[in-house]
Order: structure tokens, then C-alpha cells, then sequence
């Protein structure tokens, strides 16, 4: 019978028990977390340096399953959103954003979420249950093991609220840092909360290291009551008590993510009442374009946002507006589960239209027109590579996805004039800095 908490489940330390308990030495652990975490094969049948003994115990033992990706949906911003299934039928939702050369993973902690954000899309389908620390951390590895390459970032920003999952979220985070294991390094790590004020003191005793990003979306009790209702139970007084004990434990930054409504919470005395809130706390300030999901909260206007931001700027605080990625798929936490539940359950409430708060941040673009993504010019028919098919457990050795990873654009040659791409971002003019969790500032239009 197979041990049901399954190989991902297992620490670096408990691979080693495992096969001392088989008799076997204890750098197979090493080679099995190589496997998984690192080349992203996930069939032991597969794994080569095993004995045809060991791989038929090994198979016979522990669940090899990673989240099943259902389906993935690209945005024409690279942006991308996976449906995963887990191996008790849940399902939860996954996205990776572009950023240039650099990749981000927005990973779910729960399936569902309790808390109910009125804005938020992932509420509306309830609380269905905890993530082990395996399903979160196997995330992951399943959306690098569909790309056939490796991601650089990620956020726990997917599905739920990180801290009403601790002890899992610590333990994923240990998994993918090891360097035994994925080997990811802790400040490519953020953990985005909503507000749950145990959550960041347990953050701060861990002594881990990942970056901090906190959704406050309101400058008063009564407001935040209602647009994060955990405000109920950890008030704004308890939360910006934790904040500054975690600052003085970890001398950290931490990220204020704050989304304008329009008429609720974007005016100049909101701003103003932020700063008086935030005053000696050392903070980065994101404004995110906010969700419109037909919930009665409409996205504040450019210019209100701009004027917003002009308040917060003036009294010292570095601030971003974020923009938008992944709105063509629905790309918002919540969205794609519920429209794939909607077309699989006749008769559920029909899909609304709606504009993605994917929290990250977009680079200007540039003209790409007779262009592939990778630079490339399209042929006399408008065609581009054919995708290849590829095996979720066929290794990072396997060629990428269509537009994932193409081949590195060739050297210029002696005389070739420079794209009009790089000359337009030489030539862009700053204007305000935007930054990603865990990223380096930019400037943006």
C-alpha cells in the first residue's frame, strides 16, 4: 500500500531515513530530490541511477503525482494561468507572469479562501480545505516541468491566505530552499497577506528571510472592515504592531499593496490618513488597478490614482503603480476555476466580465509588429513554430512550449543597425519607479 502523504510531502531528512530503512545509502536522498526538484521528472521508472529493483519499490511506495494541470490558458502578455487538480480531485489555480527575462510563479496556499474579500473572485467559490506543504511547493516544479525550463521567482499569492496555513507555508518554503531539494533562493520568495497579524509574527521567527507584502487597501477600521474582513479579527492597530516588530526583527522592507476604488477609498483624505497610518514604517507602496467584478467597486480612475500616489510620494514613500497583466484570460485568482466549473456544471451562475488584479508589474512595451515574442520575423503566411508536444514529466531537458523559451536571438552582426525595441527603451524617459515583490526597481511611463 502507498504511504498517501506521497514524495513531495517528504523532507530532505526523511528521504534519508526512507532509504536507510530500505538499506540503501544515504546519498540516494540527494539523487531522488535531484529528480523531483531539480530535473522535474517525476516517474520513477524513469530515474536512472536507481537499480530496477529500487525504482519498482520506489513506484510501489510513495505517490509520485504531481498537481495535474487541467489546462493552461496564455494571455498575449506571456502571462499565463493554470488550472491544477490535486490528487484528491481539488482544484486550485496557478499563474506565471513575464516580466523580460524574468518569471514569477503566483502559488496557492489553500483551496479557496475563508476570508471573502468582496473584490476578490476567489472567495465567491468558498473554503474547500488546507494545502499540505508538498501540494504548494509542487506547484512549482509542475508549472516548471509543463514549461521545460526554470522559473527565477515566486509569490504565495495564488489561491487563500498564506497565514491561515502556517506551518504548511513555512514547510514549502523550507522544501524549495533547500539546497538539496529546488534550491531556490530565499529572497526570490514573497509572501502576500492580507492582513493576518499571527501569521507575520510567525514569518518573523522563522528566521527565513522571504520577502513581505501585505494588502491593506484601506487607511481606517470601518473601511477595512469591510474590504478585508479579516481586519475583524487582527484591526489595523494589531496588524501595524506586527508589521513593525517584523521590521525590527528582520530590518526587512515591507511591500503596502493598496487597490483605489473609485468613491471609496481614493480620495486625497485616504491618501493622507495612509501616511499618518504608515508613518515610521519603512514601506514600499504598490497601487494596483483593482479587480472589476461587478461586486459594486469600481477601479479608481488614472487620474485619481495619480494624485493618490502624488500624496503618498510627497511625504517620502516610494510608490509603483502596478499595471496590468493576464487580463484576456481572466488571469485574477478565482476566475478560471470558475469558468471552467460554470462550462463542466450546467446552470452555475454565468461568467461576468471582468479586468485581473495579477499582482506584478508589466514592462513598457515595445513594437512587436511582424515579430515573434522571441524577436524573430514571422514567415509570408503569419506563421510561428509549431508547438511541440511535451510530457509534464519529461524533464527540464525537454524543449520549452511554443513562445516559453526560444533560442537566444544570434549576435548582431558587424553594422546592424540596433532593434527598434532597444531603441525605444533607450530613449524612454523616466517618470516612477515600479517593482515587483523580490524584484529591482524600473522605471515606467
Amino acid at each position: 500500500m502507498k504511504d498517501p502523504a506521497g514524495a513531495f510531502e517528504k523532507r530532505y531528512e526523511e528521504w534519508t531515513d526512507f532509504f536507510g530503512a530500505l538499506g540503501e545509502a544515504p546519498y540516494r536522498a540527494t539523487q531522488i530530490c535531484a529528480w523531483l526538484w531539480k530535473r522535474c521528472v517525476f516517474d520513477p521508472g524513469a530515474m536512472t541511477d536507481f537499480g530496477k529493483e529500487l525504482r519498482e519499490t520506489l513506484a510501489n511506495t510513495l505517490d509520485f503525482r504531481p498537481p495535474k494541470i487541467v489546462t493552461c490558458e496564455r494571455s498575449k502578455d506571456g502571462t499565463r494561468k493554470f488550472l491544477m487538480e490535486m490528487t484528491d480531485g481539488v482544484r486550485i489555480e496557478s499563474a506565471l507572469i513575464k516580466q523580460g527575462e524574468r518569471t514569477t510563479a503566483c502559488l496557492s496556499t489553500q483551496a479557496g479562501c475563508p476570508i471573502g474579500c468582496p473584490f476578490c473572485n476567489t472567495g465567491e467559490g468558498g473554503f474547500e480545505r488546507n494545502l499540505s506543504a508538498g501540494e504548494i511547493a509542487s506547484q512549482f516544479v509542475a508549472v516548471e516541468a509543463h514549461l521545460g525550463r526554470k522559473i527565477d521567482n515566486l509569490v504565495f499569492m495564488g489561491m487563500g491566505e498564506p497565514f491561515l496555513n502556517t506551518e504548511a507555508l513555512l514547510e514549502a518554503i523550507r522544501i524549495l530552499n533547500h539546497p538539496k531539494m529546488r534550491e531556490l533562493g530565499i529572497r526570490h520568495m514573497t509572501v502576500s497577506t492580507a492582513g493576518v497579524a499571527p501569521g507575520i509574527a510567525a514569518l518573523a521567527e522563522s528566521g527565513l528571510g522571504v520577502r513581505l507584502a501585505v494588502s491593506l487597501h484601506a487607511p481606517d477600521n470601518a473601511l477595512r472592515d469591510e474590504l478585508v474582513p479579516c481586519n475583524t479579527s487582527w484591526p489595523l492597530e494589531e496588524l501595524l504592531s506586527a508589521l513593525h516588530e517584523y521590521q525590527r526583527r528582520t530590518k526587512d522592507r515591507v511591500t503596502i499593496e493598496y487597490a483605489p476604488f473609485r468613491n471609496k477609498n481614493d480620495s486625497l483624505e485616504h491618501a493622507r490618513r495612509l501616511v499618518k497610518l504608515l508613518r515610521g514604517l519603512h514601506a514600499f507602496i504598490n497601487l494596483i488597478p483593482a479587480n472589476e467584478n461587478g461586486g459594486g467597486y469600481e477601479r479608481s480612475t488614472p487620474e485619481s490614482t495619480l494624485r493618490f500616489q502624488s500624496v503618498l510620494e510627497s511625504a517620502g514613500f516610494e510608490t509603483a503603480i502596478r499595471m496590468e497583466r493576464g487580463g484576456d484570460i481572466d488571469a485574477a485568482c478565482g476566475q478560471l476555476r470558475r469558468r471552467r466549473k460554470e462550462k463542466e456544471e450546467p446552470g452555475s451562475a454565468p461568467h461576468r466580465e471582468e479586468r485581473t488584479d495579477v499582482r506584478t508589474k508589466e514592462e513598457p512595451r515595445v513594437s512587436t509588429k511582424g515579430r515573434t515574442k522571441s524577436g524573430r520575423r514571422k514567415t509570408s503566411t503569419g506563421r510561428t513554430e509549431r508547438e511541440k508536444p511535451h510530457r509534464q514529466d519529461a524533464g527540464l531537458n525537454a524543449r520549452s512550449r511554443a513562445g516559453d523559451e526560444k533560442r537566444p536571438a544570434p549576435k548582431r552582426r558587424e553594422g546592424r543597425p540596433p532593434s527598434a525595441g532597444r531603441a525605444q527603451n533607450r530613449d524612454r524617459g523616466p517618470d516612477r519607479t515600479e517593482r515587483a515583490p523580490g524584484g529591482t526597481p524600473r522605471r515606467v511611463r
